[in-house]
């Protein structure tokens, strides 16, 4: 593979950190998902025989509610008590390597350190065991056409999280990457 370096600079707030690692897919398929589980859940109160399976759907709703609520409280708390996701931090990537430079911190792993890659939203996010995890913008990495050769370390030294969405996205962001280089 041919030598490359790339670095980005990023400062996260709350909201954005919460959002990219957000649990729950889009707002448009969660509504469906609740107009669907509501007009079981009714239908089922209808019958004797379907009435504990109506109870249960309430109680899995109840619960769906109570769950959200805890992993945004979860991601906002882990985001004000972390020094680091504060500060303004350049993320960098070569193919031997990935780098986290900020005000008191300086880190460097081989590709072999990282266990678990994910597409998310606009990043790439690859962490490694006990370490912060790294983030790339893929809009950029695609401007230097790097995404591909990130993607493929990606591949080579760690496991892709596993998520339907994000597969759905990997496969979306190769076939494009794959469209644009026959067009070259």
């Amino acid at each position: 593979m041919e030598p490359f370096q790339f670095k980005n600079t990023h400062t996260f707030s709350e909201e954005e950190y919460r959002d990219i690692h957000r649990l729950l897919e889009t707002k448009k398929g969660r509504l469906r998902g609740k107009i669907i589980t509501a007009i079981l859940t009714v239908a089922c109160f209808f019958s004797p025989y379907t009435l504990l399976l109506g109870i249960v759907l309430v109680i899995l709703f109840l619960l769906d509610r109570f769950k959200s609520g805890i992993v945004t409280k979860a991601f906002d708390n882990a985001h004000r008590e972390s020094k680091l996701l504060k500060l303004k931090l350049t993320y960098g990537v070569s193919n031997n390597y990935l780098t986290l430079e900020g005000k008191g911190v300086s880190l460097k792993i081989g590709w072999n350190m990282i266990k678990v890659w994910e597409l998310k939203e606009r990043w790439l996010v690859i962490s490694a065991d006990q370490l912060p995890s790294f983030y790339l913008d893929i809009e950029k990495l695609k401007e230097k056409n790097l995404l591909l050769k990130v993607l493929s370390l990606c591949q080579k030294h760690g496991v892709m999280f596993d998520s339907k969405l994000n597969k759905e996205r990997y496969n979306k962001t190769v076939q494009a990457m794959s469209a644009n280089a026959a067009i070259a």
